[in-house]
């Protein structure tokens, strides 16, 4: 009887908790500084009321997770960059015939594209935004690529009003990523359900056409 009424009341305190995860406001933020030498960025996600936090530090080439209860953080995990070490070239193999294989359809940049405009469209309609700034220069080596992105951008831009202060120039001759990023918002997580539909929606989609 003991161990059961333990178990009910570590039932009740994980239904109280995920209530107040889901029903208080969760605050977001990103900080971002990219250069063609170095990327460092932070994320930080507060929930329950700020009571615990999840912390991604990246300044490349590491990338740090913490966790934070209560005000205090724990490292929960590190992920390094393989390393540049030369490496001895192996020796040739005998070439073995392949099979050929069936080629799957899978989804080209334009569905991907489209598919971030339309999760950006449904996010900014839900979240309340406190700090929205950014200048950056981006190119997908492929210019064709990069003026899809464009168009997308330009999209949202003229949608959202939040967005009027994101500024983004093409670069249309080499794949680029650099400029810098400042976003505060908050949202209550009850409110993302729609966009998690929306995005398995979307996977279960891409596995359907991969099949084919």
């Amino acid at each position: 009887m003991i161990i059961l009424k333990i178990l009910l009341v570590l039932f009740f305190i994980l239904i109280f908790l995920l209530f107040v995860t889901l029903f208080s406001k969760t605050w977001l933020s990103i900080f971002g500084n990219f250069s063609e030498q170095t990327k460092t960025g932070t994320l930080k996600v507060q929930l329950a009321g700020k009571l615990s936090s999840i912390i991604v530090v990246m300044e490349t080439p590491e990338v740090n997770f913490r966790i934070g209860i209560l005000g205090l953080h724990f490292k929960v995990g590190q992920k390094k960059a393989p390393s540049l070490a030369k490496k001895k070239s192996p020796e040739p193999k005998p070439e073995i015939p392949k099979k050929p294989r069936t080629r799957r359809s899978k989804f080209s940049i334009f569905d991907w594209i489209e598919f971030g405009k339309a999760l950006t469209l449904r996010f900014f309609k839900l979240v309340h935004i406190e700090t929205l700034s950014a200048n950056l220069t981006v190119g997908l080596g492929n210019p064709a690529y990069t003026g899809l992105l464009m168009g997308a951008y330009y999209t949202i831009r003229e949608t959202v009003k939040d967005f009027q202060s994101v500024h983004i120039v093409p670069d249309f001759v080499a794949k680029k990523f650099t400029g810098k990023v400042e976003f505060r918002a908050s949202i209550r997580l009850i409110k993302t359900i729609p966009i998690l539909i929306f995005i398995v929606n979307f996977l279960r989609k891409m596995k359907n056409k991969k099949r084919r």
